[in-house]
């Protein structure tokens, strides 16, 4: 993973994160208003994939955010380390 991560630099990795989060969140959130007040748990989930554009790839998105994030992270924290050496 090191070695991906010296190819790239850190701007464009949280660059990658944000814009990826951002697609992640367009596509599952609920587009439908609806009240949920006095449905069951199951009930909330349903409206909730149904109303959203693709709710499954949003949740993706979301996590390969967090996958580049953390990646950009490593890497500052790694730049850190070695300019203070």
């Amino acid at each position: 993973m090191i070695n991906f991560l010296k190819g790239l630099k850190i701007r464009i990795l949280y660059i990658y994160s944000m814009i990826s989060l951002l697609i992640g969140v367009y596509l599952s959130v609920n587009w439908i208003p609806v009240s949920v007040e006095g449905l069951s748990k199951s009930q909330k989930q349903e409206l909730l994939r149904e109303g959203s554009i693709n709710w499954e790839l949003g949740v993706v998105f979301k996590v390969l955010a967090l996958i580049l994030f953390l990646g950009a992270l490593v890497k500052s924290i790694i730049y850190i380390l070695n300019k203070k050496r």
